[in-house]
């Protein structure tokens, strides 16, 4: 008889893999010393992370936060289980690069990718002191639970987090002029999003688009690496268009931008992170 021996477990992987590592990292690097907080909400925890900060600045309890996420998702292990799930979306032959289509009628599921993002936000009599230029304000922050199923999004929790992100900014639907969407690819999400938002927004009343479609799913780091693109969009007065969307019944729904960029004057912008387990975030940013 042969005894297996059993494979080499690297003696870091447990504190490499644990949420907090790169908080960690980042604080040893830079001798950040005041306080940390992980939040491990699946595809809503950078968003969420960013909106709590926010809170933490609103209320005295810091002057300067670095917010972000990240996420490493191209390993066997993580691919075997979303692909179990059956919602990673098939291969496109004629074009491989187009395999993520969110919002099309063809849609069949996300591509994951990997990456992250960091911002630095901190309170407006901060900037001044520093002399600092800010980017863009942080206006809102909403966020809700389904409370309905693990996997299945719930227009009503959406529909609840983006209300609440519109009330904290004071702001009416009306004065939101781009929605950065979720906007997975999959053929439920996509739906359940372009309902939600054409309750809060009125039918195709503000430009959508997901840029889910050129980056992948960056699962927990999206929602910080999509306020990125949706700051960007405004500081360029370009939305991003919903890459590889041939034909949209759901363009019905929401005001689509597809093809290529729009011009916009845009000044204030949704982004919205919409995670398993129910957990939804929408933020608001408006230019300074």
């Amino acid at each position: 008889m042969f005894t297996a021996t059993p494979p080499r477990v690297h003696p870091y992987t447990v504190v490499r893999v644990m949420a907090n590592s790169a908080g960690s990292h980042l604080a040893m690097r830079h001798q950040l010393r005041a306080a940390q907080l992980a939040v491990s909400n699946a595809c809503a925890s950078s968003a969420q992370a960013i909106g709590e900060a926010l809170w933490l600045l609103r209320c005295g309890r810091a002057d300067l936060a670095l917010v972000g996420g990240s996420e490493a998702m191209l390993n066997t292990g993580s691919l075997l289980g979303w692909q179990a799930m059956g919602v990673m979306a098939p291969l496109d032959s004629d074009a491989p690069e187009q395999s993520c289509r969110p919002f099309d009628d063809a849609r069949k599921g996300l591509v994951l990718g990997e990456g992250a993002a960091a911002l630095v936000i901190e309170t407006e009599d901060h900037a001044r002191a520093r002399g600092a230029t800010p980017l863009a304000v942080l206006a809102g922050y909403g966020h809700s639970v389904d409370a309905v199923h693990l996997s299945r999004p719930d227009a009503d929790g959406q529909v609840r987090a983006m209300t609440a992100a519109l009330r904290d900014a004071g702001l009416a639907p009306a004065d939101i002029g781009y929605i950065n969407a979720h906007g997975t690819a999959t053929e439920v999400g996509d739906a359940v999003e372009a309902e939600s938002i054409s309750r809060v927004f009125g039918a195709g009343a503000v430009p959508v688009s997901a840029t889910k479609a050129l980056h992948g799913h960056l699962i927990g780091a999206g929602g910080a690496l999509e306020l990125v693109a949706t700051v960007q969009a405004l500081r360029r007065g370009a939305l991003p268009a919903s890459a590889h969307v041939r034909s949209s019944a759901l363009a019905g729904q929401v005001d689509l931008v597809t093809g290529t960029s729009r011009a916009t004057q845009a000044r204030t912008a949704m982004s919205n992170s919409f995670a398993f387990g129910g957990s939804n975030v929408a933020l608001i940013a408006t230019l300074p």
